[in-house]
């Protein structure tokens, strides 16, 4: 028995009686396991919660470790078997289910202008000050589009043209994205909606990395992992500026690229409410 000590993965995919995979990726903390249409990550103990994933104790974490590349797994059920790996399994009954959605309740009981100040002292050591002048004004203007998009909702085609720019696992371009998502989803750009996550897996195959495209597709459903769960945590007694210190140090520039994102929406956000209260005001 392998010990999965908590899921953060989706109703479709636990209601799935069997789905057919491999392991996709493996790093120092995390093992990627491919599904269709699904990137499921294996966390070590010391990883933040991210959706899409299954956090193994110390010793289940090490045996997939020696696992090859490649390997076929198996979900059957309520676990997860590895072919040739003499019987090694997942189980994952009786594990902890953890929440990976902001609940979307509005943006009154968040300091929001307090949040924009904090966040933006992180923002020199992002991974966008790697990138050319040129590159990053482009980023940006994309990212700007990608925010009125989401206002009039059609924010699926702003999404695809802005993704995939930068380097790493993650692109800077789609660290801010999801940081963006993340301010919509916690109601803080007023008027705007998550873009429709039906068939975004498969437009975005080939624009950005697979490890990326599964932050932006979860996202889209609304699903961000536990740093960006508890920076817009209205009811948390945590400091905020600690809040955004969890999110900044996160890889070693997706955290700060996704605070660009952050920034950017909620500096949009400001810029159409005092618009809004102008024209309120002429009439």
């Amino acid at each position: 028995m392998r010990a999965v000590l908590e899921l953060r993965l989706t109703e479709d995919f636990m209601a799935n009686p069997l789905l057919c995979g491999t392991i996709r990726s493996r790093f120092r903390h995390t093992i990627n396991l491919a599904f269709p249409r699904r990137l499921i990550t294996v966390l070590s103990g010391n990883m933040p919660g991210m959706p899409d994933s299954i956090r193994v104790c110390d010793r289940a974490f090490y045996d997939l470790q020696a696992l090859p590349v490649g390997m076929k797994s198996e979900k059957s059920g309520n676990q997860i078997s590895f072919a040739g790996s003499r019987g090694m399994r997942l189980f994952l009954d009786g594990a902890v289910s953890c929440p990976d959605t902001i609940p979307n309740s509005g943006g009154s009981s968040l300091p929001c202008r307090e949040l924009l100040k904090i966040t933006e002292a992180f923002l020199p050591c992002s991974g966008f000050s790697r990138l050319t002048p040129f590159f990053r004004q482009r980023i940006c203007r994309g990212l700007g589009d990608f925010c009125r998009a989401l206002v009039r909702g059609s924010a699926k085609e702003a999404l695809i043209a802005c993704c995939g720019t930068g380097c790493g696992l993650t692109p800077s371009s789609d660290d801010a994205l999801v940081g963006i998502m993340a301010v919509c989803r916690a109601g803080l750009l007023t008027g705007a909606s998550l873009p429709d996550s039906h068939g975004l897996w498969d437009r975005l195959s080939g624009r950005t990395t697979d490890i990326s495209r599964k932050y932006l597709c979860c996202a889209s459903e609304g699903r961000f992992s536990q740093p960006l769960i508890a920076l817009f945590d209205k009811v948390s007694n945590e400091p905020l500026e600690q809040r955004v210190r969890a999110v900044a140090a996160v890889g070693s520039t997706s955290g700060r690229d996704t605070l660009v994102g952050i920034a950017l929406a909620l500096r949009t956000g400001q810029e159409n409410d005092d618009r809004r209260r102008m024209d309120d005001d002429r009439f």
